[in-house]
């Protein structure tokens, strides 16, 4: 739920007939929501949904998912990596095997960034180093630019939250 509908909800169960300002901060993306309380400024977000309760909208929100996955170190196949793009363009993958993401243990997808697809296969070579190195987790972030935005603006490029997932041998 958003912050929005939470706090209408919240004004509801107070028995307080009112209403979220939409005045105080301006509105320039138009999605009906004051730019203070929007939680993706600049970009039209009418629901203002944050499923992973990051203070990101979803609309805007790069996030890497899982759907439960495992990474399969058992078989000579690199397994898929997946992100939901959010207003991002262009992508690149970080796979580590350090959660503080180092150089030297850090794979990425590439020195070209990856068109929005939602999915990176690495390649074999890619996947036995990875897998080599990896210990119980492996680490995974993407990270997304939004082209249309001047590369001084903050929100041009951002990186996802950083996901764990279980290494199979």
């Amino acid at each position: 739920m958003g912050r929005i509908t939470e706090a209408f909800n919240r004004l509801q169960a107070e028995g307080r007939k009112g209403f979220i300002p939409y005045i105080t901060g301006g509105d320039p993306d138009l999605d009906g929501v004051c730019e203070t309380l929007d939680d993706c400024p600049g970009w039209k977000n009418y629901d203002q949904y944050d499923a992973d309760e990051d203070g990101q909208g979803d609309a805007c929100d790069l996030t890497a998912v899982t759907y439960g996955w495992v990474a399969n170190c058992a078989t000579t196949s690199p397994d898929r990596f997946f992100w939901l793009a959010g207003q991002y363009d262009k992508f690149r993958v970080y796979v580590s095997w350090d959660p503080a993401f180092s150089g030297k243990a850090t794979v990425t997808s590439g020195k070209r960034l990856l068109q929005q697809t939602g999915h990176w296969d690495p390649t074999q070579p890619m996947w036995h180093k990875i897998c080599a190195h990896a210990g119980e987790n492996l680490y995974v972030r993407i990270l997304g630019k939004d082209l249309d935005r001047p590369k001084s603006d903050p929100a041009h490029q951002r990186f996802s939250d950083v996901l764990v997932i279980p290494v199979q041998r």
